[in-house]
């Protein structure tokens, strides 16, 4: 109904109306999407199988597993060296770096990107209480066996040049990571 109000309104030419019901049919929109997900993280609250819980998560947000990464534009390179390159200097060992009060903000900041995993940091902010059971077992299963999982050692890597064009590999690009959302977590453990 709201919806039809605020496409007469607009073909109409009442800006003011119109405005008022986009804000309005947001807001329906949003209530519907926290009450359909609510009603789907209750079915899971419980699980103790955490493959399922992540698949049902992964639906519920809607990714598909495949991947979403545009083709560079990089034909006139030897890809799997400059990836080697690149590679070596991202993971060379940081000195002096010094840690600061800005991790616990990564946690709350639901403006983040989402990582590889796909679950974005608004869902996990806003369903946390269903939520933090799962993740509480996949974080002990982890510290128990000793094992951080496969996923969560992977990011999506954006090499940003600081200058246009770069001229060395090793200090004109910019790491820029995106890591999982469960795995900012598990890492401030």
């Amino acid at each position: 109904m709201e919806v039809k109000a605020r496409q007469r309104a607009f073909s109409r030419g009442d800006s003011i109306n119109y405005t008022h019901l986009c804000h309005k049919v947001s807001s329906l929109i949003s209530k519907a999407k926290i009450v359909y997900c609510e009603s789907k993280a209750k079915d899971h609250r419980k699980s103790i199988n955490s493959s399922k819980w992540f698949k049902s998560i992964s639906s519920l947000v809607g990714i598909d597993g495949t991947s979403n990464l545009p083709a560079n534009g990089c034909q006139n390179y030897d890809l799997s060296e400059l990836t080697e390159k690149l590679q070596a200097v991202f993971t060379a060992p940081w000195n002096g770096m010094m840690l600061d009060n800005a991790a616990s903000y990564d946690l709350n900041n639901v403006k983040k990107a989402t990582g590889i995993d796909g679950i974005p940091a608004w869902f996990l902010k806003q369903y946390s209480e269903d939520l933090a059971p799962v993740a509480h077992n996949i974080t002990t299963s982890s510290i128990i066996q000793c094992k951080y999982p496969t996923l969560y050692k992977q990011a999506l890597i954006t090499p940003v040049p600081k200058i246009t064009p770069p001229k060395n590999i090793e200090t004109d690009f910019r790491q820029i990571s995106v890591l999982p959302q469960l795995a900012k977590v598990l890492e401030k453990i």
